[in-house]
Parts: structure tokens; sequence; C-alpha cells
């Protein structure tokens, strides 16, 4: 009796193994994408910025948005396609703007305005995501306000 419960689990194991392995039916093949951040500090210490990237598809649909990091560049995961890749700074404003809240009398939704970066100040390149390998790109903050995106050649292998 002992012998014939075993079986049964380890099949159902051996299964469930095998279908978190694969990707579920119909979901598009993933790739990675990863951003370094090199800026240079400019002593403007009136508004706090924030480095962000974006991933734009030929149709102008946003297949991702997130934010850099000066610690390092963290993989995205993207369906894999041709994107226009862009990276600029965006400067918070000095204040809070507060407006009541139709949903929630007697309460107020707050919110911290940002400038957002004029033409010359957002970089873009495209890029090939595939499965196979990781596209790389370092944005660059420039002293004079500008910025400069490049891909980093050669593409690291994807991890498993």
């Amino acid at each position: 009796m002992r012998a014939r419960m075993v079986m049964p689990i380890v099949v159902v194991a051996v299964h469930l193994a095998a279908c978190r392995a694969a990707p579920p039916v119909g979901s598009p093949a993933m790739g990675s994408v990863r951003v370094a951040v090199q800026g240079v500090a400019d002593g403007n210490n009136l508004f706090s910025s924030e480095n962000r990237a974006r991933l734009v598809d030929a149709n102008g649909t946003v297949a991702a948005e997130w934010k850099l990091s000066s610690d390092g560049p963290v993989p995205v995961r993207v369906p894999i396609g041709t994107y226009t890749l862009s990276a600029y700074t965006v400067f918070f404003s000095d204040f809070m703007q507060c407006v009541d809240d139709a949903v929630r009398p007697g309460l107020q939704s707050c919110v911290q305005p940002t400038l957002e970066p004029g033409a010359g100040q957002i970089c873009g390149i495209p890029v090939v995501v595939t499965a196979s390998l990781s596209v790389e790109a370092r944005f660059d903050v420039l002293a004079t306000g500008g910025c400069h995106l490049e891909a980093l050649p050669p593409p690291v292998p994807m991890r498993s």
C-alpha cells in the first residue's frame, strides 16, 4: 500500500516542477534591460531629482518605465521586441500641492509636482530585446544639463 502512495506523489511533484519552469501558455517571451547611471553632481540642491528609463515600442506603447538606481543597474524584464530606450532626469518641485479629495470628504490628496525634462534632456537609443541576451546601457548626466545614453557592448548572456 505504501508503494502505491509514493508513486503518485512523485508524479505530482515532477509535474509541478515542470509547470513552474515553463512560462504560462500564451505569455510573451521575456528579455532583460539594465541601465547604469553615471552622473555629475552640480551642487544644485534646490530640487531633488530622480533618473528614470522607459521602453517604448514602434506603436508608441510604453512597455516598461522604471526608476534608475545610482547603486547599480537593476534588470527589468520586458517582452522581447524592438524598442526605443529613453533615459532622463525628473526634478521634484520644492513644495507639495494639495487638493480636496472628492472620494474622501474632508481629506486632501497631496503630490509633489515634477518638472518634466525638455526634449534636449531626454536621451534615446534603439534597442532589440531578445530572450538570450541582456540589453546593457549607460545613462550619463552631463554637467551642462544634457544627457548621453549609449548601449554597452557586448551584450551579457541571460541568467536562468
